[in-house]
């Protein structure tokens, strides 16, 4: 089965089915979708109903003038009602906007039979998602990475394994509220990953690391019964956020794993703390979570293939949401992803992996990273 396919498979479910029904209509951000395009129905109601009863001018006088006239012919009631409902929905719409970072007021209430036993818990900018937060000259790479919505190859493919397998993904990105549906809610639904709560920032003021840890550790309050996987990034805090929720005896025997990718080097990346895994790439995170069994070899082998393609791709374009090109690849991660590849038992997981470790060092590798990149070499194989 080809990646496209493979990855269709486990996409959201289809709208109108039971799941998104119940789960992701309910999602703010969606009830705003959907009241801005009743506003849209109204208005074009509005017009046509100014051309319905045009009253008693001439056919020859434009539309213009038509509409602009108002006349005794019915047309005037017609029209402003059309016009108290198009100010209710607005009103509505503003209220919403204020208030739809509040997700978990409008999450579908489950049973305690449908309580997942696994929470996975992801950050989006520089997790999932290529926003260059802290590259150089970053303020324009990185407002036009929120236009551009680049998910990292492998990243929609993994979280909708882990879903398929019944965990519940839980979406905390610190984008204030206020463009929550223009960025991340648009950016999860295109790049087709799966349906879960997204978070976002109310207070902007509030600062990051402050609301995530607040919003997480709620998260987890509500769930007691249920073990965490945490995902996030070296850019914003994430590391921070995850080791003060490590650090709290509350909730820390319920964290089964942190995972932290490493897009940036110094001087802008914060050390992991300790119990924190690295991940650089979707190939490496997933080898991980299938030795951890979080995933089978099947899976596996489909998001290592996909950034074996991806790696290679002849657009820098392609290449880059592989493995961004400000990403460094040192000699420690090169020993990382060496323990990774001996722990491999299947032989085609195994040349695959080699081939990604190799293709990673030859683009970002420093150095001494490609000298003990040659380690690798006995294990590829084309």
């Amino acid at each position: 089965m080809s990646y496209s396919a493979f990855e269709h498979e486990f996409r959201a479910p289809e709208r109108g089915s039971t799941n998104e029904m119940t789960f992701w209509r309910l999602q703010p951000s969606n009830v705003w979708s959907a009241l801005f395009t009743e506003c849209l129905k109204l208005r074009r109601q509005y017009l046509d109903g100014c051309s319905q009863f045009p009253g008693p001018m001439a056919k020859t006088e434009s539309a213009t003038t038509r509409t602009s006239s108002i006349s005794s012919f019915g047309r005037t009631d017609f029209c402003s009602d059309l016009f108290i409902d198009m100010k209710s929905m607005f009103c509505i719409l503003t209220f919403l906007l204020t208030i739809h970072g509040s997700a978990s007021a409008f999450a579908a209430p489950s049973s305690e039979s449908e309580k997942p036993s696994l929470i996975v818990v992801s950050d989006i900018d520089d997790t999932i998602r290529l926003t260059m937060v802290h590259h150089e000259g970053s303020f324009l790479h990185y407002f036009m990475g929120l236009f551009q919505q680049k998910a990292f190859i492998g990243m929609p493919a993994l979280y909708s394994f882990l879903a398929a397998k019944g965990a519940r993904i839980e979406y905390v990105s610190g984008t204030p509220t206020f463009l929550r549906r223009i960025f991340p809610a648009k950016f999860l639904e295109l790049a087709g990953f799966p349906v879960g709560q997204l978070y976002t920032r109310d207070d902007y003021f509030e600062p990051i690391e402050d609301y995530k840890y607040r919003t997480i550790l709620k998260l987890m309050r509500e769930n007691p019964a249920a073990e965490f996987l945490f995902l996030g990034d070296n850019g914003q805090r994430d590391i921070v956020t995850y080791a003060r929720l490590m650090a709290n005896p509350e909730v820390s025997d319920r964290i089964r794993d942190v995972y932290v990718r490493k897009p940036y080097g110094e001087p802008d990346a914060l050390e992991l703390a300790e119990g924190q895994i690295p991940f650089y790439t979707a190939a490496d995170l997933s080898v991980s979570l299938h030795m951890k069994g979080y995933l089978e070899v099947p899976e596996t082998q489909v998001i290592v293939r996909s950034m074996d393609n991806g790696l290679r791709h002849s657009e820098s374009s392609v290449r880059e949401r592989a493995l961004p090109p400000f990403t460094p690849i040192s000699i420690n991660a090169v020993i990382y992803l060496k323990r990774l590849l001996d722990g491999i038992t299947d032989s085609v997981t195994k040349a695959l992996f080699a081939r990604v470790i190799s293709q990673s060092v030859q683009q970002n590798g420093t150095p001494l990273a490609r000298v003990g990149n040659d380690s690798c070499q006995g294990a590829y194989t084309h």
